[in-house]
């Protein structure tokens, strides 16, 4: 459960601006340094369950600029080498945000993340919200293997400014979609899933939008070449309202037509 309490600064570490690691959100800054005291027993704990259900996934550790990958799953050897718990290794995070892996939205993705996990996405942060994604991986062998991620914190914190949590959890598994993208969130107090699109950068972070099952039915519908008319009795929208929502939809995804919001989609494997 997100809960981020007020806390009296005690000192201030902004992280240095050199590092690249996507994973790692160079904006932060910290008040307080993050409770280490039971952090071994944590991992312990984590390193049982992972040996157990045979789970692969990584914790990154925002604080210290780590990430510690539990890699258990028989099915991920091929990702990961031998396994057992070690850090993450670097030619994988190489390999994940190379040209080869559609240029730069497996980047655009994991920033995103963070860019969510320090925001009230549904306006009320006593909620605990899980993000899901299919990304392309280049293995050793230059073949290309889609992944599904599961993302949450592991630990709650308010040791960070922004309210990023200080321990982020990966999971990894071979998906079993064949589109890369479907960039989901999950409020999993009600089991409701918002689509996460990524429309444009601004500045140095991506821009993003969470939108509805109706803004995903009118891509898809007018995808499948119905007219706005026959989308709004499809929907169950009146006429008007349907014009609004449709230039709306187009605004939000900075698509300068309804055939450009399609392509947009199609990419991010929504449609």
């Amino acid at each position: 459960m997100f809960v981020f309490a007020s806390v009296n600064t005690i000192y201030k570490l902004r992280i240095p601006t050199s590092m690249t690691n996507p994973f790692f959100d160079e904006t932060l800054q910290f008040d307080l340094l993050p409770d280490y005291k039971n952090y071994s027993l944590h991992m312990s704990n984590l390193e049982v369950g992972a040996m157990g259900g045979q789970m692969s996934f990584f914790i990154v550790d925002q604080f210290r600029r780590t990430i510690t990958l539990y890699s258990h799953n028989p099915e991920l050897s091929d990702l990961f080498g031998e396994m057992r718990v070690k850090p993450l290794d670097p030619e994988f995070i190489k390999r994940m945000f190379s040209s080869n892996n559609d240029d730069t939205f497996n980047i655009q993705v994991i920033e995103t993340v963070n860019n969510i996990l320090k925001s009230d996405i549904l306006g009320n942060n006593n909620r605990t919200y899980c993000l899901s994604f299919t990304l392309p991986v280049t293995l050793a062998n230059n073949a290309v293997q889609l992944l599904k991620f599961k993302v949450m914190p592991y630990k709650h914190t308010s040791t960070s400014e922004q309210g990023i949590p200080w321990l982020v959890y990966y999971d990894i598994r071979k998906a079993d979609v064949k589109k890369p993208g479907c960039f989901k969130l999950l409020d999993v107090n009600n089991s409701e899933e918002y689509p996460v699109f990524i429309t444009d950068n601004i500045g140095d972070q991506p821009k993003y939008e969470i939108l509805s099952k109706t803004d995903i039915d009118i891509l898809q519908l007018a995808s499948d070449g119905l007219t706005e008319t026959e989308i709004a009795e499809q929907t169950n929208i009146n006429g008007n309202n349907m014009k609004h929502l449709k230039s709306a939809l187009l605004i939000r995804l900075n698509a300068k037509s309804i055939s450009h919001a399609i392509t947009k989609a199609k990419k991010q494997g929504f449609i």
